[in-house]
């Protein structure tokens, strides 16, 4: 697969190689998105030392990276006893020429050698000003992170120059890739969303294996390529969250379990899970803030210290891990694949309507940023969920307080769901909710398809199918 997107990271790179003095960048996310690719496809020109951080004895690893400085920079007869006279050997050699520096999976050094973070310190701290060294250091473990980088009482805080977080594909990237392989549209969109959530690699691996003459739906050849011995996606994550979530893996699994099957009030996570609500507080809030994997959704006019609120996985991916991998793990272990797509396919609607909410989010913040907008009726500034104490829910809210509107949305995978009861049902929940009697409301339905107009008063219809049309 070609690379993709990634144009203003490009862009920042070019400019920190062009520079004049001494750079330390770097570039995080969660894996697979394509940190490695990125740096690589910047340095397409570049002469530059890559060294990936394996994990293996320091021996074996200081054999390779003096291999790499030997091949790359045509020294002989050079040898390092330790990581600190690598460290001084390239510090030095920088004083002299400019030298661009790469360590992948930077943060494998924490269980190598926890010394080099103080020799990197050291050795920056003294030597910066001298030289012309753009030191580029890629990692995917979220905890050591936040260790090495951001803890105040450790040598590399804030001695970055540049940092770079990569997300995943956007929505109009993932549309042009589709497009490109001709598979574009509006259920293949959601689909490829709501399981792969526009990861690079994901993307990369599922479309390399794609067969184009295949007979299949969409959804069955992403479900057969998900579901099969010796599956890439099987422990993809459970690896690296033992890691990441040490002795609480347990917990934190059994959290995201329920998060992933829609029990996401806390009191109902902690009646599931067996956790006390007062234990179970830590546990989310480190999710959501320290590992970002999670999201508090809060209602539109409440505070984000309103006890009426529940959780979200960020990640689709993860939510389809969970539900499905995580959840039938005892099917994957007796290799009973067949067993476990018929239960994915009997349960796959409940988690493509939950997903498809998530892609009218996208997409309306894409329509609102065009300033010649014609299909929403105003410019929204805020985009919420709605929920109420007593259980009334409201996909999506989107509003304009300055000019006073609001417009509440729903949304059906099936069209012929959209019904004139369904109009009345949602005024009955926007009644209820004693909210905006003040605000000019605004009705709209969103599906996957067209949506035929059964109604006598003017209500919003929109459909992916019709946002892609215009792309």
């Amino acid at each position: 697969m070609k690379f993709y997107n990634r144009e203003n990271e490009l862009e920042e790179i070019e400019k920190i190689l062009s520079s004049d003095y001494s750079e330390f960048v770097y570039i995080y996310g969660r894996r697979r998105i394509w940190k490695t690719k990125l740096i690589l496809k910047s340095l397409e020109k570049e002469k530059f030392l890559y060294f990936f951080v394996w994990n293996k004895t320091k021996q074996e690893l200081l054999l390779n990276f003096q291999k790499t400085i030997e091949e790359i920079l045509w020294i002989n007869y050079i040898k390092f006893n330790n990581f600190r006279e690598i460290l001084d050997f390239i510090f030095n050699y920088a004083k002299e020429k400019k030298l661009i520096v790469v360590f992948d999976e930077f943060q494998n050094f924490f269980k190598i050698e926890p010394s080099i973070f103080s020799d990197f310190q050291y050795f920056w701290d003294l030597n910066n000003e001298k030289m012309n060294l753009k030191l580029f250091c890629l990692w995917s473990h979220f905890t050591l992170m936040k260790e090495i980088f951001e803890n105040y009482s450790n040598p590399l805080f804030w001695r970055k120059t540049a940092s770079f977080y990569l997300r995943p594909f956007s929505l109009i990237t993932q549309i042009e890739i589709l497009k490109d392989y001709d598979l574009l549209n509006s259920r293949n969109l959601l689909e490829f969303y709501s399981i792969f959530w526009w990861v690079p690699k994901y993307v990369e691996i599922f479309l390399n294996n794609f067969n184009k003459e295949t007979k299949k739906d969409f959804l069955s050849e992403i479900i057969d390529n998900f579901i099969k011995d010796n599956s890439f996606f099987f422990f993809e994550w459970k690896e690296l969250f033992l890691i990441e979530f040490w002795k609480s893996s347990l917990t934190y699994f059994s959290i995201l379990w329920a998060i992933s099957n829609w029990i996401n009030k806390k009191w109902e996570i902690a009646q599931i899970t067996g956790i006390s609500v007062d234990s179970l507080w830590k546990y989310l809030n480190k999710l959501e803030k320290y590992f970002e994997l999670i999201d508090r959704r809060i209602t539109v006019w409440d505070k984000k210290t309103s006890k009426v609120s529940y959780y979200h996985i960020k990640d689709s991916f993860l939510i389809f891990w969970f539900r499905y991998v995580y959840k039938y793990s005892n099917l994957l272990e007796i290799k009973k694949f067949d067993k476990l797509k018929e239960f994915i396919k009997t349960d796959i609607n409940i988690f493509l309507w939950f997903t498809l909410e998530e892609l009218f989010r996208e997409i309306l913040i894409e329509i609102n940023l065009k300033e010649n907008n014609k299909i929403l009726p105003f410019e929204f500034f805020e985009i919420w969920n709605l929920l109420t104490k007593s259980n009334i829910k409201i996909d999506l809210v989107l509003l304009n307080k300055p000019d006073k509107k609001v417009l509440f949305i729903e949304s059906k995978l099936n069209n012929k769901k959209i019904t004139p009861k369904l109009l009345q049902n949602l005024k009955e929940k926007v009644e209820k909710s004693g909210k905006y009697n003040n605000y000019k409301k605004y009705y709209w339905f969103v599906s996957l398809e067209k949506i035929n107009n059964i109604f006598d008063e003017e209500i919003l219809l929109y459909s992916v199918w019709e946002f892609l049309e215009k792309k």
